[in-house]
């Protein structure tokens, strides 16, 4: 009710007492290293009792023991820390430097430290250090994902491809997910001649990519061409002209394809060592040049994007892709074809967060909200909306508002999914539901066209990414995330997160029920400033186009989030 979260560590035999619980229901969650993170609910009814709650984890679904993140930056040491991944973040190598140099004496045994200490170095060519600092991040946490791969890149950088294998082996093996350290991988494989290893590595990461391990294609292509297998090398090559048509690489690209084309057999290993296709780690991709602090353990502003999440699903389930993205769908389509306007009670909270994340600016505001969504006459998706203030605090922080309630579940409308690619991961679950996880990205040859930044003489449209969470019997769409797909550096949007749970709304005579937000967040990143926003809608209705009958309450809370800008 008073919106706070409170956590604790275990004590003896695993126990944890939270006292001054006042009543009110509550959800807790549990987690540890090995272990998928549990919720479960509470109702307390009294303040005068105790309430055990027993919580039985279970093992995470790849049966391995993830072991702990080793020593946790707190206090100084911490906050130090996060002033100098923003300023790497914002290219201030020599005040990064200065924060991270105070950091590190304070905690000179933290493994995150020494990798954060290491990609200082390699931004500011003193390899040597760089490759010192990361052994020492190896030694104390010899899962270190971000510091085996940094080490792999430095030494496929000074042309040591043998070297470079090691502990990109040692990384994939960490985090089977992390398509980056299987590319580089891939890479050193390539370049030592291990064609075969170098091609199922390079599938691995375009296949965990989603659509970023572009460069991937240029490795898989090579490594193809090397086992002469022509055709599928060309159908590589072919697949990143399209994806990164503007890519320093593609005249070399359309060269090599044409060779490859020819009865004259192409000098793949020339091709290979002495001029490859792959430029010698992209800056897009290579870690060095990426945002330090993913993979930390030091406590960050935002939630992790849809590409960094963990995932825990269940082992052996083939998803009927088809089938779920379809059922999105007709929800989708079912929700235009039915609302005709929605009225509600809106209240916004909005925070300014500093880079930890505790806010230091706090508005709330409550307004008249009126949205209707509709299909143009050009087949297009039209979502018009208005507010009238009832609060004293005036208009949105810095006069950004958001836009588009439902609009974020319509990426499954058949009018929008071809924008998108759209692949499911697996089976899992979201609050205890059985729920199909479908991951979308725009597509590179379809416009941006459904998330815009408007100001008051320009317009920017936005690409996305996210994730869906579909329940597995209904093919609801349960929950959803999107975050940017690339920062858009021209109106200073570096980073933008959007959470959101659905529920369904019921109509009273006609027994139909839609499912629209219940709860949503967005973080974003804006001209200097973090931003965190929270809505919630109460006393709403919903008119069906053929009529003006009302809607009930949704189940669970009342509270309706809109995501976009």
């Amino acid at each position: 009710m008073n919106q706070v979260n409170l956590w604790r560590t275990t004590q003896d035999r695993s126990q944890v007492i939270i006292d001054g619980v006042t009543p009110a229901d509550y959800e807790i969650e549990v987690s540890a290293a090995g272990y998928e993170t549990t919720t479960q609910d509470v109702d307390v009814i009294s303040p005068d009792e105790n309430y055990d709650v027993f919580v039985r984890l279970r093992r995470n679904a790849s049966g391995e023991d993830v072991g702990l993140p080793g020593q946790l930056l707190v206090g100084k040491a911490s906050k130090e820390a996060q002033k100098g991944i923003a300023d790497m973040s914002a290219g201030k190598l020599t005040d990064a430097e200065k924060h991270l140099e105070k950091a590190y004496k304070i905690a000179p045994g933290n493994a995150d430290l020494n990798y954060l200490m290491a990609v200082l170095c390699s931004r500011t060519d003193r390899t040597s250090a760089a490759e010192t600092y990361l052994n020492e991040a190896i030694a104390m946490n010899s899962k270190h994902v971000r510091a085996l791969t940094l080490l792999g890149e430095l030494r496929l950088r000074q042309k040591d491809y043998k070297g470079a294998i090691a502990p990109l082996q040692q990384a994939v093996a960490a985090d089977v997910g992390f398509w980056m350290a299987r590319w580089l991988l891939a890479d050193a494989y390539l370049r030592n001649g291990e064609f075969d290893q170098a091609r199922q590595q390079a599938e691995l990461a375009i296949q965990k990519g989603k659509g970023e391990a572009t460069e991937a294609e240029l490795v898989l292509g090579e490594a193809l061409a090397n086992l002469g297998r022509r055709e599928e090398a060309v159908q590589a090559f072919q697949t990143f002209l399209r994806e990164s048509p503007g890519s320093p690489a593609a005249e070399s690209v359309r060269k090599f394809m044409a060779q490859l084309q020819t009865s004259e057999r192409p000098a793949y290993k020339e091709a290979s060592t002495q001029t490859p296709l792959s430029p010698r780690l992209p800056a897009p991709a290579a870690l060095s040049a990426s945002a330090p602090e993913a993979g930390l353990s030091i406590p960050t502003w935002h939630p992790p994007s849809v590409d960094d999440e963990k995932l825990a699903l269940a082992a052996g389930a083939v998803c009927p892709a088809p089938e779920v993205i379809r059922g999105a769908g007709r929800s989708a389509e079912k929700l235009v074809d039915s609302v005709g306007r929605f009225e509600a009670t809106e209240q916004v909270v909005d925070e300014e967060l500093d880079p930890f994340g505790k806010p230091w600016a706090t508005a709330r505001r409550k307004f008249d909200y009126m949205a209707s969504i509709s299909e143009a006459q050009n087949r297009w998706l039209k979502v018009d909306e208005s507010r009238t203030s009832l609060s004293d605090e005036g208009d949105f922080p810095d006069h950004i508002s958001t836009h588009g309630l439902a609009a974020l579940a319509l990426v499954f409308h058949p009018l929008l999914r071809d924008d998108y690619t759209m692949t499911c991961e697996g089976l899992g679950e979201w609050k205890g539901q059985a729920t199909w996880l479908i991951y979308f990205r725009q597509r590179p040859d379809r416009p941006d066209r459904f998330l815009t930044y408007s100001f008051t003489n320009a317009e920017y449209w936005v690409a996305l990414k996210g994730r869906a969470w579909i329940t597995a019997d209904t093919f609801q769409i349960v929950h959803l995330e999107a975050d940017l797909l690339n920062p858009m550096p021209q109106i200073q949007l570096l980073r933008q997160h959007q959470s959101v749970d659905y529920g369904p709304i019921s109509f009273k005579s006609k027994h139909a029920q839609l499912w629209l937000p219940k709860t949503a967040e967005l973080y974003f990143d804006f001209r200097k400033h973090r931003y965190y926003r929270r809505d919630g809608f109460e006393n709403y209705k919903l008119f069906a186009v053929d009529t003006s009958e009302k809607i009930g309450q949704p189940a669970g809370p009342d509270d309706v989030q809109p995501p976009h800008h």
